[in-house]
């Protein structure tokens, strides 16, 4: 219980009422599962035809903002990465880029914003995420 509210320097604390939610003791129903997928779905960029233009989102990024004490890392990033699309996350040294990945991990939280994998916000859903998710650094 400790380690999970308390998580240390790495790892993202949960509520410290956890224990009496009842995605903890039973996880998320196909019901639930489809209700998030349905919401990413609906946050996809449209053309002015009201197509999709890109395809199924992935990853989004919502205002997402980073400070190491006074320190600011990242100031309100918002990025979407879609399926099956091979994405370059490029910027120079101190940009932030590292941070944004340790974040999107479950390594460090971040100081504000919402990010959604698959669906599944990384505050709350950690463990679905990282069971969706593969990272290769470098």
């Amino acid at each position: 219980y400790i380690e999970n509210v308390f998580p240390g320097e790495y790892g993202i604390p949960q509520v410290w009422y956890y224990p009496f939610t009842k995605t903890y003791w039973f996880g998320y129903n196909a019901e639930n599962i489809r209700q998030r997928t349905e919401q990413m779905k609906c946050v996809i960029d449209q053309n002015q035809n009201g197509e999709n233009d890109i395809g199924e989102l992935g990853i989004s990024i919502e205002n997402v903002s980073k400070y190491f004490g006074n320190k600011m890392a990242l100031k309100n990033l918002s990025v979407k990465f879609y399926r099956n699309m091979i994405t370059a996350f490029l910027g120079r040294n101190g940009a932030g880029k590292s941070t944004t990945w340790s974040i999107l991990t479950g390594l460090i939280p971040p100081t504000s914003g919402t990010i959604y994998i698959d669906g599944y916000d990384i505050l709350t859903d950690i463990k679905i995420v990282r069971k969706r998710l593969g990272f290769a650094p470098q």
